[in-house]
C-alpha cells in the first residue's frame, strides 16, 4: 500500500474511532466538527470520505457489530466456556447501547444496512445456540428453530419498548438480558450462601 493510501485509512480509522467513542458521551447530539476535532482531520476530510454526519456514524457502528462478531467468533474457536461467551456478549451489547438514543435507534432501523446487520447477529445468535448445545449448557432437546424465533420475538419487543421508554437504553437491555437469562425466577446471590 503506498503512503497515501495507508494514511487515507489511518484517517478513516481515526474517525471511526472518534464517532464511536463521541456517540458513547452525545449519542445523535455529536457533529461533524466533534468528530473532526477528536480525530485530528478536517470535517471536508469526513465528507469526503464517508459523505455524511448519518454515513459515518452508520458505518461506526457497523465497524462495532463486526468487532463483536468476531469476537464471539473467537470465543468459539479458543473453546471459551458458553456461560463466558454469552455473557461477554450481553456485556458487548449493553455498553455498545450506551452510544444510542431515541434518534439514532430510528436512523439505524430505516437504514438500507439494518436488515443485514440483523440477519448477521440473528445468524451469530444461532451459532452460539449451537455452540451452548455442544457444549452441554443448552438441552438438545429444545429446538433451535424455536429459541430462535423466541430470539426475534424478544429482539422486536426490546427494539418497540426503547422507541417508547425514556430511561437510557442500556438500562432496558440489562432488564431483558436478565429477564431472558433467569427468567421469572429469582436467582441466588452467591456471596450469601
Amino acid at each position: 500500500m503506498d503512503g497515501y493510501k495507508q494514511r487515507t485509512t489511518k484517517k478513516k480509522q481515526a474517525i471511526l474511532l472518534a464517532t464511536e467513542q463521541l456517540l458513547i458521551e452525545k449519542q445523535s447530539s455529536v457533529t461533524i466538527q466533534d468528530i473532526a476535532k477528536q480525530a485530528g482531520v478536517s470535517p471536508v476530510s469526513i465528507y469526503n470520505y464517508f459523505g455524511s454526519k448519518e454515513q459515518v456514524i452508520l458505518r461506526a457502528i457497523e465497524d462495532m457489530v463486526d468487532r463483536q462478531l468476531k469476537r464471539v467468533e473467537a470465543a468459539f474457536e479458543d473453546q471459551d466456556p458458553f456461560a463466558k461467551v454469552l455473557e461477554d456478549l450481553l456485556t458487548l451489547k449493553i455498553q455498545s447501547a450506551q452510544m444510542l438514543d431515541a434518534t439514532l435507534i430510528e436512523q439505524i432501523i430505516h437504514a438500507p444496512e439494518f436488515q443485514l446487520w440483523a440477519k448477521q447477529g440473528m445468524a451469530a445468535f444461532e451459532n452460539l445456540v449451537q455452540y451452548g448445545k455442544e457444549q452441554g449448557a443448552i438441552s438438545q432437546q429444545l429446538s433451535t428453530e424455536r429459541f430462535m424465533r423466541y430470539a426475534q420475538v424478544m429482539q422486536d419487543a426490546i427494539m418497540a419498548d426503547i422507541l417508547k421508554e425514556s430511561r437510557p437504553l442500556e438500562e432496558a437491555m440489562q432488564d431483558y438480558f436478565e429477564f431472558f437469562l433467569y427468567g421469572l425466577v429469582q436467582r441466588e446471590d452467591p456471596s450469601t450462601k
